[in-house]
């Protein structure tokens, strides 16, 4: 797994400083609520409810054309939840709350229209960081859909892009019915055109 890990953003660096030609980097925050949703349907199980999460990173735009571009990027999220258990006699009821980190390399398509305006989605590789939570490993590949706005000022830019992702639809370890994290929220970022 580190070596994956490893492989992957090595890969990410060397795509990064290879495609500088019409390229934009953007630092970028981005708050959204998550919870665990089950793959399948479940009788009986435990419930989720979404609490805030955030993550910061970079985000990497590689133009080909005026209108597509290549997204990819590093992020790095904290994601927190709270956890209910399933229902029995005599069991305690309470909430636990639960945290997960993940870090996230987005590999999307950007699709600029109206000149401020654009779409970007595709998928996500995801490697969850910090085992302690009760759900399954967040590890593996999910994907992410987004629409947004941006203002270009020169070199300069700003973005505002709410967005949807599902975390790890197809884990890394297989582990029969499982859960995966979803949220939805908004990012934010300033960048610089190369």
């Amino acid at each position: 797994m580190k070596k994956l890990i490893l492989t992957v953003l090595i890969f990410s660096a060397g795509f990064m400083l290879t495609a500088q030609a019409q390229s934009k980097i953007y630092a970028t925050y981005s708050y959204s609520i998550a919870a665990p949703v089950y793959n399948q349907g479940v009788a009986g199980g435990g419930s989720f409810d979404g609490k805030a999460a955030s993550s910061v990173g970079l985000r990497y735009l590689i133009k080909n054309g005026k209108v597509l571009s290549l997204e990819t990027g590093l992020e790095y999220g904290f994601f927190n939840y709270e956890r209910g258990p399933a229902f029995y006699p005599g069991l305690d009821m309470t909430s636990k709350s639960e945290k997960l980190n993940l870090i996230t390399v987005p590999v999307y398509a950007n699709v600029t229209f109206l000149k401020y305006l654009f779409v970007n989605g595709g998928a996500l590789v995801d490697f969850e960081v910090n085992k302690k939570n009760t759900i399954q490993k967040q590890s593996g590949l999910g994907f992410g859909l987004g629409i947004g706005g941006k203002l270009d000022l020169g070199h300069f830019s700003m973005m505002v892009n709410p967005f949807v992702q599902r975390h790890a639809l197809i884990p890394f370890e297989k582990l029969g019915t499982r859960q995966s994290l979803m949220n939805a929220g908004v990012r934010i970022g300033v960048g610089y055109a190369f």
